[in-house]
């Protein structure tokens, strides 16, 4: 951990351009995953044919071609030397392998066929089957060239000079300052105490009632901001001091939002930089060890979520050994909540057709504040509908190929994991071309640390917010960048 605080200095204080080259391959974990893939393949086809249940043996014959399917991925990859874990490509591949293969054979061996009532093992065959169409539309996307530019010679991609570093450094500093104390005033409006959000939930000082709606809660997402000018802040600085006090300051406010995918943007954007930086894999001791701090974290948040969010105290007390992995319980079982979407579109409902994918994410950057009559998103709806009111009162979600499905059917499947595809070759390519100390590499470090919400939770509205709430200051420190290295070349010129 000490390792990631003090980033601005081994990790980020490197002055000279990298050159970029062949990610470490993994021989032994490749050949661990294919026959892990393989002997479960296996084992699918063998529960399809001793089970006596028509739903059940679908849906086992269903995830055993799947693990045939993946195997085939999998060695694409590794004989393309594309296993490179901090590939946006692989990442986003393990993801799907974890969620829609993994899982099911878990739960479904298990008994565990329904989520909130709803039996989702009939349509395991539909949903499988739009997932191999969905990967097999985001592996073409990352193979082809499509006019992709190879222009790396502006100050995005290069480490700038003393000067300009100088600025972004101060310039990053005062959009954190800024992007804090909108937080601190959003949480105080809310009715926490400031020694309640100073300390993210272990100080005291909260008000009877705590808001849980307000016309302003446009102003939370503010916390994000918080993540990108930290993270230029380690890169630019050198006061390892300040380094902690601010990451102190934003790890506080992310708990006390208690989502799990905002914190993790703090922890993982500086440990891709890192290792992307050098374009190594992490050896297995640093992914154990990184592991298990997840994993308590998590468990934490999971545990006093709810009543960080109400405003009680930080309360450790109800933490247990099976509450340890209830917050990884949970996100393997949403591919219920894809699977019971497919009963319901399009036979009880009509698709989407963008009106909240894209609509609805413009509609949400309005305040209630400006627009009090604002509708609510249709992901309500369509949560009750699929998995009924408890649910919809558990802020269910589902993932990614959820929201693409019941916004244009399986051509929205194939065309959104084809532009997800062209969107994770391009960041790739571009931390290919980026120097160490670079605006570009820090932008791939927040792009991948951001992929594993894109991917698991599906409304994007939301994660369209999110995106930009955390680029919109790298856009900004980027133009100024340019700026000032015009104006320091204008000047040499005039005194020349």
């Amino acid at each position: 951990m000490w390792e990631i605080i003090n980033i601005g200095g081994r990790a980020m204080g490197h002055m000279e351009v990298r050159v970029a080259g062949k990610p470490m391959r993994a021989p032994l974990m490749t050949v661990l995953l294919l026959l892990a893939l393989l002997l479960s393949s296996i084992y699918c086809f063998g529960m399809a044919l001793a089970w006596g249940e028509v739903g059940l043996r679908e849906a086992f014959l269903a995830l055993s071609m799947e693990g045939l399917f993946f195997i085939i991925v999998v060695t694409l990859c590794a004989l393309n030397k594309r296993l490179f874990i901090f590939d946006p490509f692989v990442f986003v591949l393990i993801l799907h392998i974890l969620l829609f293969y993994a899982a099911p054979i878990f739960q479904f061996s298990s008994g565990q066929t329904d989520r909130y009532g709803v039996e989702v093992a009939p349509y395991c065959l539909e949903g499988t089957a739009l997932v191999m169409l969905g990967i097999t539309a985001f592996f073409l996307s990352n193979q082809i060239k499509l006019g992709e530019s190879r222009k790396s010679k502006t100050s995005f991609y290069h480490e700038p000079p003393v000067s300009c570093k100088l600025l972004l450094y101060r310039v990053s500093l005062g959009l954190w300052i800024c992007a804090y104390v909108i937080s601190v005033f959003y949480y105080l409006r809310r009715g926490y105490g400031l020694a309640f959000i100073l300390t993210g939930g272990f100080g005291s000082g909260v008000s009877d009632s705590v808001l849980s709606e307000d016309s302003l809660a446009f102003l939370a997402y503010f916390k994000l901001v918080l993540v990108p000018t930290w993270l230029v802040i380690c890169v630019y600085g050198n006061n390892t001091a300040i380094k902690i006090l601010l990451l102190l300051g934003t790890a506080a406010i992310m708990m006390l939002s208690g989502g799990r995918a905002a914190m993790l943007i703090v922890i993982l954007a500086p440990i891709v930089y890192f290792y992307a930086g050098k374009q190594e894999n992490p050896n297995s001791l640093a992914v154990l060890i990184g592991l298990a701090l997840l994993i308590a974290l998590f468990a934490i948040m999971q545990v006093t979520r709810v009543g960080v969010r109400s405003g009680a105290a930080f309360d450790l007390s109800n933490l247990s050994f099976d509450k340890l992995f209830s917050p990884f319980v949970a996100e393997i079982d949403d591919f219920k909540s894809f699977y019971a979407l497919l009963p319901i579109f399009p036979e009880k409902r009509d698709f989407l057709f963008g009106s909240q994918m894209i609509v609805y994410s413009l509609v949400l950057l309005i305040p209630r504040r400006i627009w009090p009559g604002k509708p609510s998103p249709q992901i309500y709806d369509i949560v009750l509908q699929s998995l009924g009111p408890q649910a919809v009162l558990n802020g269910n979600s589902y993932p990614a190929i959820g929201e693409y499905f019941v916004e244009f059917g399986i051509a929205g499947v194939i065309g959104c994991y084809f532009l997800l595809g062209i969107a994770c070759r391009k960041m790739r390519r571009m931390s290919l071309r980026a120097s160490r100390g670079s605006l570009a590499l820090i932008s791939y470090s927040l792009f991948y640390s951001v992929l594993l919400n894109l991917v698991l939770r599906g409304y994007f509205p939301q994660n369209f917010t999110t995106l930009l709430f955390i680029f919109a200051p790298i856009a900004l420190l980027s133009f100024i960048s340019k700026r000032q290295l015009k104006i320091e070349c204008s000047r040499n010129n005039l005194e020349k």
